[in-house]
């Protein structure tokens, strides 16, 4: 099955979505930055690549490859991010204190979470919304419109 995506769609589309997320993406985030950041993903990242889809009129399930996760997947991919965690946060200490010889670092723009409310609501935001949407745009949609040219004209 041939693709009805182009690399010309590819191209607006990601065009069309870093503009956006230039102009309105950053005035939602210096609001309210969680809040901006979940606005800015769904209707500056997602709702475009549906638009644009649709506008194409392209078969989501194929272009997109909605395909169901098994149970044992999900599992997997769960472990692996709780095994990694350890290794990011020790990465990220030993990558602060090198850089905090240079200079004095700046400020975490993302407040830590006080409430397991607030710390749910971070997750989603950040690992859950960002995943999602950007997966849509990124992989579903201008990788998709890139596989006709095959990997030797890439």
């Amino acid at each position: 099955m041939v693709s009805k995506l182009k690399p010309i769609n590819g191209n607006s589309l990601l065009l069309i979505s870093a503009i956006l997320l230039l102009l309105l993406g950053s005035i939602a985030q210096f609001l309210n930055l969680l809040v901006g950041l979940a606005l800015s993903q769904v209707f500056l990242i997602l709702l475009p690549t549906l638009v644009f889809a649709a506008i194409l009129g392209i078969d989501m399930k194929r272009e997109f490859r909605l395909n169901p996760f098994t149970f044992k997947e999900f599992l997997l991919v769960t472990a692996i991010t709780f095994c990694f965690y350890p290794v990011a946060a020790f990465s990220n200490a030993i990558i602060n204190t090198i850089l905090s010889t240079f200079g004095e670092l700046p400020p975490n723009i993302i407040q830590i979470p006080d409430t397991y409310k607030d710390f749910l609501f971070s997750l989603i935001v950040i690992a859950g919304f960002a995943g999602f949407c950007e997966e849509f745009l990124f992989r579903g949609f201008i990788l998709r419109s890139y596989e006709g040219l095959g990997q030797k004209r890439l």
